[in-house]
Formats: structure tokens, sequence, C-alpha cells
């Protein structure tokens, strides 16, 4: 497993990918990187091996200039990493890493190559920024550059996987002759009993990257609503801020608007802890943006919110909407009116019939059909075929 942006324990890579092929018998070495370098087995059995990432300065550009003069690669460390374990497979989830993926293809021992394509990059550039007029336009034409680079470096792959059919597809119509699988991003978290509604703390949670896009602002003003009526509602983000400015932003308003009591932050938890933090809350926030990336994108967290019954207040559209919509477990309302996020907590919170019902039925779809389960059985029979020696 070779990645950079992630982090070394990420759900799907480690958790998910990782184990499964573990636990079916193949040995595996993650290669990514951290704040230090490391060689060393988890509890799991995986070997990981951490290459330095320094970061050079807060500001994206100067950052890359500096890095540039200092002639700071870690990537060609990387590959050096990628010679000495000599692998059958390397599995690439990053855009970035996937510049090596040529230079692994054209080794003697000619390794398999496969590409996990989380997301959309191109529309992540396109609508993530909030830039207008030139830089906009900049960031579109940047975009398209690296949509045609992605394609053109993965044609001579062996197998892609994709976490949506819309991303496949247009893969596909580059790459038409390349054996591809959608690998749902289903959870793989175990079914639990809930603790008593009367005993949790946290009438809402939300879990994930913390940015603009993601709704944490609506939510907020949403909270205030509600505390008119419920003076003790508490919130609970977990994740990290995509950048210091936001999350000081983000802070500053909550003190502004009095809310401190109210709305609690807590950086990353341990995969297998999260749970814990669920199973001490009610609802399941997932209010993101209409912006492109949403529409056709899958958020993990909405199918843990299901496993341990949190009924969800969700977007009114795209891949969350309908899973939710059709499992019955949650209400749809518009991302950016903080007085409808509002209105569906309090329905939620005090129709106990109608909290129940959905908190049921999330827990049923997530338990019989967005499991992680039926994936790992794609999973392992792709490495199964790649990786048959031939007679």
């Amino acid at each position: 497993m070779l990645s950079d942006m992630h982090p070394l324990f990420d759900d799907r890579i480690y958790w998910k990918e990782a184990v499964s092929l573990k636990k079916h018998g193949y040995n595996l070495i993650h290669i990514g990187f951290d704040k230090d370098c490391k060689d060393f087995m988890s509890p799991e059995g995986i070997r990981i091996i951490t290459i330095k990432k320094r970061v050079f300065h807060r500001n994206i550009f100067l950052h890359k200039l500096i890095k540039t003069i200092l002639f700071d690669n870690p990537h060609r460390t990387m590959m050096k990493k990628i010679v000495e374990v000599r692998a059958d497979a390397y599995h690439i989830h990053d855009l970035k890493v996937n510049v090596l993926g040529e230079m692994i293809k054209k080794l003697p021992w000619k390794p398999k190559i496969i590409y996990d394509i989380h997301e959309d990059y191109g529309d992540m550039i396109r609508y993530y920024n909030q830039k207008k007029g030139f830089v906009k336009w900049l960031l579109f034409r940047y975009a398209s550059i690296v949509e045609r680079n992605e394609k053109r470096r993965t044609k001579n792959y062996d197998f892609y996987l994709t976490v949506l059919p819309e991303i496949k597809e247009r893969f596909n119509k580059k790459n038409p002759h390349m054996q591809s699988e959608v690998i749902y991003n289903y959870t793989n978290l175990k079914p639990v009993s809930n603790t008593s509604k009367s005993l949790r703390k946290y009438e809402l949670i939300y879990s994930g990257l913390i940015n603009w896009c993601r709704g944490p602002l609506e939510i907020i003003d949403a909270i205030e609503i509600v505390k008119k009526t419920m003076p003790d509602i508490k919130m609970l983000f977990i994740g990290r801020f995509n950048s210091l400015e936001f999350e000081k932003y983000v802070k500053s308003k909550v003190r502004d608007k009095q809310l401190e009591e109210n709305i609690e932050f807590q950086s990353e938890v341990p995969y297998e802890k999260v749970g814990e933090l669920y199973n001490k809350s009610m609802i399941g926030m997932a209010v993101f943006h209409p912006i492109k990336v949403f529409y056709y994108s899958i958020q993990v967290k909405t199918f843990e919110y299901m496993l341990y019954g949190l009924p969800i207040v969700c977007s009114n559209f795209g891949y969350v909407n309908k899973f939710i919509t059709e499992s019955h477990c949650g209400i749809p309302v518009d991302p950016l009116k903080p007085e409808e996020i509002a209105l569906a907590i309090i329905r939620l919170l005090t129709d106990s019939k109608l909290y129940q019902q959905m908190s049921r039925s999330g827990k049923q779809a997530a338990q019989t059909r967005y499991n992680w389960q039926s994936e790992e059985e794609k999973l392992i029979t792709i490495y199964n075929k790649l990786l048959t020696v031939e007679p």
C-alpha cells in the first residue's frame, strides 16, 4: 500500500483493505508519510514504513518554493523503499503517489499496480476552493491538467478501484481496456447495542474533516436556534480542521454566539475508538454544501451513524440523500438553511416514535446492505486473480 495524503491508519486503506488482505493470507506493507521515519509492525501484523514529510511553511506556495530550493523530494525516498521491499503488487492510494506508477511498472520483477481512486480529484480542486475571477479560472485549468495526467499515468496499470460508479465510468472512457471495480466505502465497524437514550452525552455528532463546505457554520447557526427551546443541547465535532485559520474562525463564532457550553470539539480519535463516541450520541450530522464534489461522493461516516442507530440530518441531494431516504433513517434538509436544519433536529429529539423508527431502519440497513463484508469479498477476488501464478 502506498499513500502520502491519507493517515497511516486510514479507515479505507488500513482498517478495511489492508486488514482484510492480511486476514486472507497476504503479507502487507504500508509505505506512507509521517512526522518521522519509522519501520514497525502494527498490532494487526502489517508492516508500516514511514517517510518524513517536512512542512517548511504554512502557506502552500511558500512551502513548495522552499521545498524546491532545498531539493526536498520525499517521493524519491518512497521510490527507494518501493524497490527495497520488492512487492508483488503496489496499491496506490493518492494522486501524488500516482506519479511513481510508470517507474514502478518498469521494475524488473514486473509487479502488478492497483490504483485506488478515493475521490474525483479534478472536482475537488475546482470546487473545494472559494476562489473567484482569474484565480478560479486558473484552478479550473489546473484541474483539467491534473485529470489528464492522472488518466494518462494509469493507462498501463493492471487494475483500478473506485468508490463510485461515476468515477469508474469516467476512467473507463479514457482507459476502456483496464480492469476495474467499484469498492464502496461501507463501514466495517462492529454492530453494538446503543446506550440508553437518557444516558447519552451528546444530542448531535459530526465526524470527519471540518472545512467550510461540510456545514460546520450552518450547524452552529442551527444550534443557536435549537438552544432557544432546548438550552442544554450538546454537539460534538470530531476531526481535524482543514486549516488553522478556519479553526480560529469557527471557534470564535461559537464564542460570539455564547455556545461554548453547547459545542465541543475533539481532535481525531483512533478508528477503533470512534464507536464509543457514536454510542454516546443521538443524531448524526451530514449537511454538506451543494457543490459538485458532494453530489458524487459517499461519506463513510453516514454508514457509521446508521450502524450505531443514529438518525441523520443530511443534505437533500446526492448519494447521501439517496442512501438515507431509501433506508428511511434520517431527514433531508437544505444544507444552507440553518432554520431547516434546526427544525429537523427538534423534530427528531421530540418525536420519540419517529426517532426509534429511523434508528432501527438505519441500523438494519447498515448491517444487511451497507457493510464491508461484500466489498471485502470483491477485493480478495481481485487480488487472487491478479496474483495467481500462471502454470
